[in-house]
């Protein structure tokens, strides 16, 4: 979706400089300005979404393996009492 708005964008900032009468801002197209807008925003969630997936998995020291050590939420836990009784 975000690479289908970027290139979208991109052809429009470019063809958008081929049109005669056109509105301006700053003495610029305003169809330049959304494109840019939505060019940077694209990139930036894409950058945002890449990192947030890519977190570093915590090491327990204990066992030194890779695994996830979170801890387990209060539902879990909630549940694991109950199994025992």
């Amino acid at each position: 979706l975000f690479m289908y708005a970027i290139y979208y964008s991109t052809v429009r900032f470019c063809l958008e400089w081929l049109r005669v009468e056109y509105w301006t801002i700053a003495g610029f197209p305003t169809a330049c300005w959304i494109s840019l807008i939505t060019i940077i925003a694209s990139i930036s969630i894409m950058i945002y979404r890449r990192r947030r997936l890519h977190r570093p998995i915590a090491v327990d020291p204990a066992t030194d393996s890779g695994e996830d050590v979170a801890k387990p939420s209060n539902d879990e836990e909630e549940d694991d009492t109950s199994d025992e009784a």
